[in-house]
C-alpha cells in the first residue's frame, strides 16, 4: 500500500512561484494542463501546495514557460538560506492586470536586470 506524502511549506512556496510564472508567461491552468499533459486541477493542486511537483516535472515546467528550473526556488530561499514568503497580495494585484499588462511589466523588468 502508498503511503500518502504530505506537503510542506516548500511546496506551498514552489506553487506560488508556478503561479506567478504561468501568469507571467500568459498560460491558463488549463492550457498549461494541456501542455503537461494533465488535468488543470492537477495543476491547481500544484499551485495551492497540495501535491508535491516532482523534479521531473519542475523540468517540464521550466521548459515550458521559459525559465530556469533555479527561478522556481530563488524566491524561497534567500541570501542567507532562510525561508521567505511572498505576499500574496501580490499575486491578487498581478491577477487583476490583463495579459499583455502582465507581459509588458514582464519584459521591463527583464530590462532592468540585464
Amino acid at each position: 500500500m502508498k503511503t500518502k506524502t504530505r506537503t510542506n511549506e516548500i511546496d506551498k512556496q514552489l506553487g506560488e512561484r508556478l503561479r506567478f510564472l504561468r501568469h507571467l508567461r500568459g498560460y491558463t491552468q488549463a492550457q498549461l494542463a494541456e501542455r503537461l499533459d494533465m488535468t488543470f486541477q492537477q495543476v491547481q493542486k500544484y499551485e495551492k501546495g497540495t501535491n508535491r511537483i516532482s523534479a521531473a516535472k519542475l523540468i517540464e515546467m521550466s521548459d515550458i514557460l521559459r525559465c530556469d528550473v533555479e527561478d522556481f526556488t530563488r524566491p524561497i530561499r534567500n541570501q542567507q538560506t532562510e525561508y521567505i514568503t511572498i505576499d500574496p497580495k501580490l499575486f491578487k494585484t498581478w491577477e487583476r492586470l490583463p495579459i499583455q499588462t502582465q507581459q509588458h511589466f514582464l519584459r521591463l523588468m527583464e530590462e532592468f536586470v540585464h
